[in-house]
């Protein structure tokens, strides 16, 4: 048995290539193995993997860095920009009456 708990055969059965006629391919007078029902079976474990993977909550979501702005230090900036502003207005108000 396998670490992910799939299990699988000890011993592969070969399968050979067959023509589009049904007759199996030789190549020196040895038949000629095909290899995708293999490659499928492979393919269809490593999904069946993924998928466990999947129901046992093994895909951790990823860390994201979140900033959290408060309403107090957002609410002094904002009192001090406004301070500042009418201090801005009254030195023009100032400078507007002594001309």
């Amino acid at each position: 048995m396998a670490a992910s708990g799939v299990r699988f055969p000890a011993k592969t059965v070969g399968h050979f290539r067959i023509t589009n006629g049904g007759r199996v391919v030789m190549h020196n007078g040895e038949p000629v193995l095909d290899r995708v029902p293999t490659i499928q079976a492979i393919n269809a474990s490593i999904r069946i993997i993924q998928e466990r993977a999947k129901i046992l909550g093994l895909y951790a979501p990823p860390k994201r860095r979140v900033d959290v702005i408060t309403h107090d230090p957002l609410m002094d900036a904002v009192v001090d920009l406004e301070a500042h502003i009418a201090r801005q207005e009254a030195q023009l108000a100032n400078i507007a009456d002594t001309r």
